[in-house]
């Protein structure tokens, strides 16, 4: 009996000791924004931002994939932080920042591949139509951050 418990249990044992998920985070400490050096660490609401995503990829409370891009204003040159929340298979928000952490646009609903596409074509992405004026007159610049929680198959 002992031999077909441990028969049975090794496979569930090895199952269970296999990750289950992947995780990513990548902060840009070279990047230059809002007039600061690696601004992930060194401005206070966007750090705050960031170890929020930290607490999210170490708790594994979702799956998930979160971005920080760097954009500029094609007149003024005045740095404006995309933040890109993507969650596979439901629904993705943006929110842009101005450099004292307000939000200027506030949240559309899109796939991420959009967003990367239209960084390229300067088109906005649909339905933000409030996005459309602002990817019209900002150029991707940089990558902030990017954190990620992937459950394996």
């Amino acid at each position: 009996m002992k031999r077909k418990f441990i028969l049975l249990a090794l496979p569930l044992l090895l199952l269970a000791a296999c990750e289950k998920y992947t995780t990513t985070v990548y902060v840009n400490t070279d990047a230059q924004c809002c007039g600061v050096s690696d601004p992930m660490n060194n401005i206070p609401w966007l750090k705050d931002l960031g170890d929020k995503a930290q607490n999210s990829v170490n708790s594994g409370e979702s799956y998930f994939e979160m971005s920080y891009l760097l954009f500029a204003n094609d007149t003024t040159g005045d740095n404006m932080i995309v933040h890109v929340n993507q969650i596979p298979y439901r629904v993705t928000w943006v929110k842009v920042y101005d450099c004292d952490g307000n939000i200027v646009i506030g949240s559309g609903h899109y796939s991420l591949e959009a967003i990367k596409d239209d960084i390229n074509t300067k088109e906005a992405p649909d339905p933000c139509d409030s996005c459309y004026r602002f990817f019209e007159t900002h150029t991707f610049v940089d990558t902030l951050a990017t954190y990620e929680y992937n459950i394996l198959n």
